[in-house]
């Protein structure tokens, strides 16, 4: 059965959702619409043999289905960043890390920190569109094993990429280096034609948001750290939510 979606501003069907989306696609359902941005049809290709058990291959399943959304997002100038994106103060702020560094940590500190304000908008794999010049993060339905999103965008104030420290210390990365860590950061299994848009979104995204290298303990000092940091520069004076 088709299902009908707003997802990153845009207008989605997908058609027999996989067993694990079918949850998490309730806060992103629609009436239904003519005219879809992106059609998700399911995939009759075999699942690969290491995914032996049921969970593994329901599992399998939800990600490639989540894959085949941000290819299809690429069109939209839009990718995925492996990340953990919170909003607060109306902004949204991201902290992307290798798996078990602690990047979901880091950001549930901030609701620890700011309270009820601050909020996880996606919990690992937002949506990153550069919209009229302006770069949004997105929460989407595929968004790890927490389960935690919002069907909403809110314009990027910036973005850290999290190592392990005994003591907290943050730097703004050149231009260059955070361009290669966005690349590394992002689905890259794409068809060679599309790798040039890829590209140039990815400096789009270098060049306009301030992005950093933050070493940290995860602890409530390294949030204090990170945000006024980032918060440092000049605020943009129009960062509404995206609707």
């Amino acid at each position: 059965m088709k299902g009908y979606y707003n997802i990153a501003d845009l207008k989605v069907i997908i058609d027999n959702p996989s067993e694990i989306a079918k949850n998490r696609l309730l806060g992103y359902r629609t009436p239904e619409f003519d005219n879809a941005d992106i059609v998700l049809k399911q995939s009759t290709a075999k699942i690969p043999d290491k995914y032996n058990t049921e969970e593994l291959a329901l599992s399998y399943e939800y990600m490639r289905e989540g894959r085949n959304f941000y290819m299809s997002l690429l069109k939209y100038d839009g990718f995925m960043l492996h990340a953990s994106a919170v909003v607060y103060e109306g902004q949204a702020f991201l902290f992307s890390a290798s798996s078990g560094i602690g990047k979901s940590t880091h950001t549930q500190l901030w609701l620890d920190r700011f309270g009820p304000e601050a909020f996880i908008l996606n919990d690992d794999k937002p949506a990153i569109r550069v919209i009229d010049k302006d770069i949004y993060a997105y929460g989407t339905p595929w968004s790890g094993k927490n389960d935690i999103s919002v069907n909403a965008g809110y314009k990027i104030k910036g973005i850290c990429f999290i190592e392990r420290a005994e003591s907290n210390v943050i730097e703004k990365m050149d231009i260059f280096t955070a361009a290669a860590r966005l690349y590394y950061s992002t689905i890259r299994s794409l068809h060679k034609e599309d790798i040039p848009k890829l590209l140039n979104l990815i400096n789009c995204v270098a060049d306009k948001i301030p992005i950093y290298k933050l070493g940290c303990n995860i602890s409530i000092d390294a949030v204090e750290l990170s945000y006024k940091t980032m918060t440092s520069e000049i605020r943009s004076s129009n960062n509404e939510k995206k609707r």
